[in-house]
């Protein structure tokens, strides 16, 4: 079969049932553009993800201790923050009503 064949074929398929054939050109179409939506959406997301990945990782630290620091990790606790990190110190207590 050639190709001037199919289009015989299709021309008189789509004068036979043109809303079919409209409808059946829409629906490819919509698959095709949501196909589409979705790989750009997923790329611009990956790109953000690489490009911003230090920033989102480096936002917050939580370090538990479950004793009381001595005093070389005390010093090394200062010399972070002479560099500039913060820290805040929190005491939890666990307690029964």
């Amino acid at each position: 079969m050639t190709f001037q064949t199919a289009g015989k074929i299709a021309l008189r398929e789509t004068r036979s049932s043109m809303a079919k054939f409209l409808f059946v050109v829409i629906a490819v179409a919509a698959g095709v553009g949501c196909v589409a939506g979705v790989r750009g959406f997923s790329e611009a997301f990956r790109g953000m993800l690489l490009r911003e990945a230090r920033t989102l990782m480096a936002a917050d630290m939580s370090a538990r201790m479950f004793v009381q620091p001595n005093d070389d990790q005390l010093k090394e606790l200062d010399s972070l923050a002479a560099r500039g990190v913060e820290r805040t110190q929190i005491t939890e207590t666990f307690s029964m009503a």
